[in-house]
């Protein structure tokens, strides 16, 4: 149980790393592939909680950084075009806390699912 605990908490910080890094639906359409091979093993845990760690991670860490979503990505223009300086360094500041927040509290519940799951 140990092990398949701890494949979840990667997962899910992992995806929201590197969806903060890259634009989350390619990431998403990426990771169903690992997904789907990682579903093969059989000692693996249930393919439906890799693809709640994944879609929570990619979702909820792509607000990490002004790339991660398109959304950010309109915020950032719109404010750089209305004369409001924000630089990647604040927009971290500003972010950091609460997507750390939301990952735990995601890590939290996917855990409690996990044990309940089996």
């Amino acid at each position: 149980m140990g092990n398949n605990s701890v494949l979840l908490s990667l997962l899910l910080f992992g995806s929201a790393f590197i969806s903060g890094l890259i634009n989350t639906v390619p990431f998403a359409v990426m990771m169903s592939y690992v997904i789907r091979d990682l579903s093969l093993i059989p000692s693996i845990l249930a393919t439906a909680l890799m693809v709640w760690a994944v879609s929570l991670g990619a979702n909820i860490g792509g607000n990490l950084t002004p790339i991660g979503a398109s959304s950010n990505v309109v915020a950032y223009s719109s404010l750089e075009t209305h004369g409001m300086r924000m630089g990647w360094v604040r927009w971290i500041k500003i972010a950091l806390p609460p997507t750390v927040a939301a990952l735990i509290l995601c890590d939290l519940l996917l855990y409690v699912k996990y044990v309940g799951f089996f």
